[in-house]
């Protein structure tokens, strides 16, 4: 089963509003995350109907995983006495996403 690669230097951008919105990487030629559908991220994989569901699970347990992880960190910052502002909006965009990627994934 293919993997995704691990993530470094990963900033919110989206959650500042004079950087850009756009994706380091375009996604089926989308570099912004909201136009994407499931159809851009078919393009990563071979045309095989195994390679899509597989894809497809992926997409999903990232999409329902990230929300609770990001939950607990949430959690975890608040303990140590961290919290800022950003932090509930970085929150409120993984949700976007989230959300957005899951209601892509049960379309199909």
């Amino acid at each position: 089963m293919p993997d995704l690669a691990p993530l470094y230097d990963v900033v919110c951008t989206a959650a500042y509003p004079r950087l850009a919105k756009k994706l380091a990487m375009a996604i089926g030629g989308r570099s912004v995350p909201d136009t994407i559908q499931l159809q851009h991220w078919l393009t990563l994989v071979p045309a095989t109907r195994a390679a899509q569901r597989l894809l497809m699970k992926g997409i999903k347990e990232t999409a329902d995983g990230i929300r609770s992880a990001a939950d607990s960190l949430l959690l975890e910052l608040e303990e140590a006495g961290i919290t800022h502002a950003i932090l509930k909006t970085i929150r409120a965009v993984i949700e976007t996403r989230a959300s957005h990627l899951l209601r892509i994934t049960e379309k199909a």
